[in-house]
């Protein structure tokens, strides 16, 4: 009788198979998990005083349906709907993140007003405008990121109908010469292991389930922070 295509022995042998070329591919993704993608640790001493403002909404600024540029970096990311209070979710997580695993001394946005380095939740800044605000509050470095897309998976754990898509970036901008000293951003909407095989490591990771926008968002900004964090 022939094997069903089920059968466990046809899966013991694929799934080492699948494992092979990850770790076949793995190498050349350089600073790239899966949509995560981290420039080098930044020429920091560990000891810095940093300002963290907080996640700019760029989708509120130039619309859900378009095509948003980054303007620090020029990158274009497909904008879509960022629920209300996902900036405050996103600019929380990356203090505790700092706070958890860095020798730096932050500066909360809580801050900014004794300052005077807040600014509108939508306003955008230049990087030299973003140097003086962190001169302004005793700060060595800036933390920056933007928002462009929280879309909200619709669907259970195991089958959907529109899938989660995230996309956002962090900055840190050195006070002294507004230079950009790293950046990281994450651009992923959830794809099935067999229509993105390459994403084999955190297909694994989310133990073949579809997560939702804000499970995505909190595991990748940790792997957008690693360098930084190390």
């Amino acid at each position: 009788m022939r094997p069903s295509p089920f059968h466990p022995c046809r899966f013991s042998t694929a799934v080492p198979a699948l494992f092979l070329l990850f770790l076949l591919v793995a190498p050349m993704s350089g600073c790239r998990t899966g949509n995560v993608v981290s420039g080098p640790a930044p020429p920091t001493s560990g000891n810095e005083t940093v300002l963290i403002l907080p996640f700019k909404d760029l989708a509120a600024i130039y619309g859900e349906d378009a095509n948003i540029r980054c303007p620090l970096t020029g990158r274009l990311f497909m904008g879509g709907p960022v629920p209300p209070d996902m900036s405050e979710v996103m600019t929380a997580r990356l203090y505790e993140l700092l706070e958890e695993e860095t020798g730096f001394r932050l500066i909360s946005s809580d801050e900014l007003e004794k300052t005077g380095a807040a600014r509108g939740p939508n306003s955008l800044a230049s990087r030299k405008e973003l140097a003086a605000s962190g001169h302004r509050a005793g700060a060595d470095v800036v933390m920056i990121g933007h928002m462009y897309r929280f879309r909200e998976r619709v669907g259970k754990k195991f089958a959907v109908e529109t899938p989660a898509s995230v996309a956002f970036d962090v900055h840190m901008i050195r006070v002294s010469d507004g230079r950009l000293l790293w950046t990281g951003y994450l651009d992923e909407t959830q794809r099935s292991l067999s229509e993105n095989l390459f994403n084999i490591g955190m297909f694994l990771e989310r133990e073949g389930q579809w997560v939702t926008a804000q499970e995505m968002a909190a595991k990748a900004l940790k792997y957008v922070m690693r360098p930084v964090l190390e």
